[in-house]
């Protein structure tokens, strides 16, 4: 028992010290440079041309599952499947919808080329 006080005492007093340590350090950290942040937007816009990307993937796999359940050759089963997917993949396409615009939103906000005066 004493031992198990004395581990929990010294793993208390190390968060402690951990805790004040990265305060110190989070008062010392300054503004991105110019390169960091040319970097982050560029991450930023690979990540929107992916989203891009798969949101063309994703309406091409809709058009065509409409166009298979319009064709009438599916019998109930597999109608009732193709149209579970639809509602699937229709509810997908809006949450990557939103994640674009919202990624889109922050890129002009932050990456819109002017620098801030130094």
């Amino acid at each position: 028992m004493r031992i198990r006080y004395v581990l929990t005492t010294m793993a208390v007093a190390a968060g402690l010290a951990g805790g004040t340590a990265g305060a110190a350090l989070a008062d010392e950290q300054t503004e991105p440079t110019p390169e960091q942040i040319a970097a982050r937007c560029e991450r930023g816009q690979n990540m929107l041309e992916r989203l891009q990307g798969l949101n063309g993937r994703l309406t091409d796999r809709i058009a065509a599952l409409e166009t298979k359940l319009a064709s009438g050759e599916l019998d109930e089963r597999q109608t009732a499947m193709v149209e579970r997917r639809l509602g699937k993949l229709g509810k997908h396409l809006d949450r990557l919808e939103q994640r674009i615009a919202k990624l889109e939103a922050k890129l002009a906000e932050k990456c819109s080329g002017e620098e801030e005066p130094a």
